[in-house]
């Protein structure tokens, strides 16, 4: 397959340019104002390749706004789960580490949480969201829309990342 670096570009450029006029991002600074002129923080969280987004949300050097990172990693460094934990290849895929994960956190009952999940259907993510949405938080899911709809759920409820989230930021990956 060649790929024409024209057309790449231009296809970049379109979906850049499409960025300020769509209401889900304004509907996310919205949140994201609320939460923090309220005090509280905005708790990320993405697992396996999705942790790279969650990492620049939060603990950045200098930075103004009050973040945190939960992370899988969090069972061992914080919570009482031995190291080999985190070489369970079905680790995300597990809803039940995601109430270990935010018992382990000190979350505040004005924090925003994003969470990141290409696909949004691994057990962890629509675990962890369901647990945000019961306890009354606002939740920004960054997700790949297409390739969200195009698998099935992981998660026992059927139910995915998007079907939870106040705010859907597509990242328009296929």
């Amino acid at each position: 397959m060649t790929v024409d670096p024209a057309k790449f570009a231009q296809h970049i450029a379109d979906l850049v340019r499409a960025i300020p006029e769509d209401p889900e991002i304004v509907r996310a600074a919205g949140l994201f104002t609320k939460a923090v002129r309220g005090g509280g923080v905005i708790q990320a969280f993405g697992s396996g390749h999705s942790e790279a987004v969650a990492m620049e949300i939060a603990g950045r050097a200098g930075g103004l706004v009050p973040t945190s990172k939960l992370a899988l990693r969090d069972l061992v460094l914080y919570g009482d789960a031995p190291r080999s934990e985190l070489d369970r290849y079905d680790l995300e895929r597990d809803p039940s580490v995601a109430r270990a994960i935010l018992d382990l956190a000190p979350v505040h009952p004005g924090d925003l949480f994003v969470i990141i999940s290409n696909s949004g259907v691994n057990g962890v993510v629509v675990e962890l969201a369901t647990l945000v949405k019961q306890r009354g938080h606002d939740l920004i899911a960054i997700t790949s829309r297409a390739h969200g709809e195009a698998v099935a759920s992981r998660h026992p409820s059927g139910r995915k990342l998007i079907d939870l989230a106040d705010v859907v930021l597509d990242n328009r990956a296929p």
